[in-house]
């Protein structure tokens, strides 16, 4: 645990300096379940930087990013909108994605329901996608599709 806690100040630490980061004015971010990455400090940080947070909500087989609304538990006990804004990506965002394991050339496992994939495949406007990940959940390769979006930068 101590040294999971040490990698997790890191790479907040690390995240708090990339340029993506500080320029974004609105982080797409996900409520972590299981072994993801925790993002309540990510939140925490985002927030004292003065920038917008955009959560996940599962709608049947889409997901809908909201902004400005409060989070309950939902879809598989994961906290997610109850109300809000629908958010629509711009280039200029930062989309923080969870995984369960990542290569170094960005490819991502989730959990399989493919609601990421389908998700960025239909945005006009394709969001900077970072990764986020101990390193224990670095693989040298994982199990990928031709509709699997990969992440632009894994962290």
């Amino acid at each position: 645990m101590e040294e999971r806690k040490r990698q997790e100040e890191m790479i907040l630490s690390r995240l708090e300096k990339h340029p993506r980061f500080l320029r974004a004015e609105r982080i797409f971010l996900y409520h972590a379940h299981g072994s993801e990455f925790p993002t309540e400090g990510i939140a925490a940080l985002a927030r004292s930087f003065g920038k917008d947070l955009a959560f996940p909500k599962v709608e049947g087989r889409k997901m809908v990013f909201y902004q400005g609304g409060h989070l309950a538990k939902g879809f598989k006990g994961i906290f997610e909108p109850v109300d809000g804004e629908i958010a629509i990506p711009r280039k200029e965002d930062l989309m923080l994605l969870p995984g369960l394991a990542f290569t170094k050339e960005g490819e991502r496992l989730g959990y399989g329901g493919g609601y990421y994939d389908r998700y960025l495949a239909d945005c006009k406007e394709r969001p900077f996608l970072m990764g986020l990940a101990f390193s224990c959940q670095i693989a040298d390769a994982l199990p990928s599709e031709p509709h699997d979006i990969q992440v632009d930068e894994l962290l």
